[in-house]
């Protein structure tokens, strides 16, 4: 019964802090590169989940528009970081198999 309970509040922050991270992708993307790229990079990151460009640009959105330092944007900017590294690294991997299987 109490993980039901905490279920819904961790949803509802994950969702909030999630939005936030698009927010600030958005607005780095924009304030850099115009609001063509912007929109560009959101739909690269629903239609082909690729959020490198999002992520990029919440670390510029966290330094250039908000004016926080350096570190507070890879804090802020991390989680998307940590979560692409081992998908890259089991593409590079599956790629190597691949090639030693030949």
């Amino acid at each position: 019964m109490m993980g039901n309970l905490l279920g819904f509040p961790v949803m509802l922050l994950m969702l909030v802090l999630g939005l936030a991270q698009m927010w600030l992708g958005w607005t780095g993307i924009e304030h850099h590169l115009g609001i063509w790229a912007a929109g560009g990079a959101m739909m690269v990151a629903f239609l082909a989940r690729i959020m490198l460009p999002l992520t990029i640009g919440t670390y510029f959105g966290v330094v250039d528009v908000i004016g926080w330092p350096w570190w507070a944007g890879v804090l802020i900017a991390a989680p998307g970081i940590i979560f692409m590294v081992p998908a890259l690294i089991a593409g590079f991997v599956g790629t190597v198999a691949e090639r030693f299987r030949s």
